[in-house]
């Protein structure tokens, strides 16, 4: 399968992304669930537009990982960035995230095209965006009770010192 290509007949749709408009996770019955020596329990491929975006394939163990690591680094070469238990590489048509968390003992390979991780990267710049506006929105707002708790002050100023000519 090629990035941009249309699910097969024999994948099945996944419960739960069938009502969605776009991006719809796929699972094949049938599919191998290895790569080498390393095992897989779930692999779901992505389309958005009816067009393959991406695949993920989800392990257990970190011997597990340790051999998908292994065979990430032959296949891709060294990583072009290293996370918090997570690895990333990005080729011409391809970007890559290998995750595990080693307290579940559960990670995943995130196989994308380009096109997915520059989307992944718009909706998140979209949140962040979202965020900054909220967080700004805030701000304003606790400017405007700020002023008004300057003008309130100002007023006990005014109280206070007409109160303290007329103790005079």
């Amino acid at each position: 399968m090629k990035w941009g290509d249309p699910p097969t007949e024999d994948m099945e749709c996944i419960e739960g992304t069938k009502e969605l408009d776009r991006s719809k996770g796929y699972i094949l019955p049938d599919d191998k669930m290895s790569v080498g020596n390393a095992e897989f329990y779930l692999i779901i491929y992505v389309f958005d537009d009816d067009q393959f975006l991406s695949v993920g394939l989800f392990f257990k163990g970190e011997k597990n990982y340790d051999k998908i690591e292994t065979i990430c680094r032959q296949r891709f070469g060294e990583e072009v960035e290293q996370g918090f238990y997570e690895l990333k590489w990005k080729a011409q048509k391809t970007f890559v995230l290998l995750q595990y968390d080693y307290i579940e003992e559960e990670g995943y390979l995130l196989i994308s095209s380009i096109t997915a991780a520059a989307i992944e990267e718009l909706r998140a710049h979209q949140e962040r965006m979202a965020d900054i506006e909220e967080q700004g929105e805030a701000l304003r707002k606790l400017e405007r009770e700020l002023e008004e708790l300057e003008k309130v002050r100002e007023q006990l100023e005014e109280i206070e010192a007409e109160k303290a000519e007329r103790d005079w």
